[in-house]
């Protein structure tokens, strides 16, 4: 069985160009590495490897950042702490200069370029039947619209290694996630839902599958726990948990052609976007993050 770590202290592995395609990072293998010391890599804020498709260029993520800082300042009255967590964001300037913010779209998108990069290394030996991407939704992290600024996951992150605790043979890199869901249609309400995606090695998935299945039963969700076979080891599911500036606001409804619940995208409105940023700040890029330490070598 594994130890689980969630820490601001990242202890990611260095890897060599021929791994990965890209630079080696600066840092020594089983180095402890920190938010600060890893955005200092000034590749992470531009548009070499690693790429996928869609995926954010340096161009569109400084847009993002200058449009989020104008909606931010035009309505910093609706939310405490909006005004703050926009001068921060305004005065980021990579690499040196960095904000470090997990609600800035320049260092959320160099975060991720950085997961993506360590991701490709330390699965690279993983056979493909032995590769699958998961996703969870814990009814336990919900939040209702107004109260996500007080909404505490630890408990819900706490169950969650529990759960790939207890399961021999488990590698992983997990990533928290959020969307806002508007199923008031279903008579379940407009609330926040964080949730979790992550890639998986393992050779016992059906044991896992079982136990999170326990952890996480829901009468309310529909399938809280699924998992996708024969991963490719593709950059973009290593970047999905990790995505900036494309969170989704998701409505349900009952199609009137064959009367079966769809879902269709909104736009966030100005309240609703404020409180998303404020939360992402709050939480930080680090505590997106969530690993088996087997893989770091159990580095604190």
């Amino acid at each position: 069985m594994q130890n689980l770590k969630r820490t601001n202290s990242l202890p990611w592995p260095s890897i060599s160009g021929a791994q990965a395609g890209v630079p080696p990072h600066s840092a020594k293998l089983g180095a402890s590495l920190d938010v600060a010391e890893v955005l200092c890599d000034a590749s992470l804020y531009g548009d070499g490897p690693p790429l996928w498709d869609n995926c954010t260029s340096s161009a569109t993520a400084e847009k993002q950042r200058q449009s989020l800082c104008k909606r931010l300042r035009r309505f910093r009255y609706l939310r405490d702490g909006a005004a703050e967590v926009e001068a921060s964001l305004a005065h980021c300037q990579p690499p040196n200069g960095n904000c470090r913010s997990a609600a800035c779209i320049l260092c959320g998108r160099a975060f991720q370029r950085f997961v993506v990069r360590q991701g490709n290394s330390l699965f690279a030996s993983a056979g493909k039947e032995n590769l699958y991407l998961l996703t969870v939704v814990p009814e336990a992290a919900q939040a209702q619209i107004g109260a996500l600024g007080s909404h505490d996951l630890s408990a819900v992150t706490s169950g969650f290694a529990s759960a790939m605790k207890s399961v021999d043979d488990v590698r992983f890199l997990a990533g928290w996630d959020i969307s806002l869901n508007d199923e008031r249609q279903r008579g379940n309400g407009k609330f926040w839902q964080p949730h979790l995606h992550a890639v998986v090695e393992t050779s016992h998935q059906k044991a896992l599958k079982g136990a999170l299945s326990k952890q996480f039963a829901s009468e309310r969700i529909h399938r809280p726990v699924q998992f996708q076979p024969n991963f490719d080891g593709s950059n973009r599911g290593f970047s999905y948990p990790f995505k900036v500036g494309h969170f989704e606001k998701k409505v349900f409804y009952r199609s009137s052609i064959d009367n079966t619940w769809k879902v269709k995208p909104n736009r966030f409105s100005a309240s609703e976007e404020v409180e998303l940023y404020l939360w992402l700040s709050a939480v930080g890029l680090s505590n997106r993050l969530i690993c088996s330490d087997d893989i770091y070598g159990g580095a604190a």
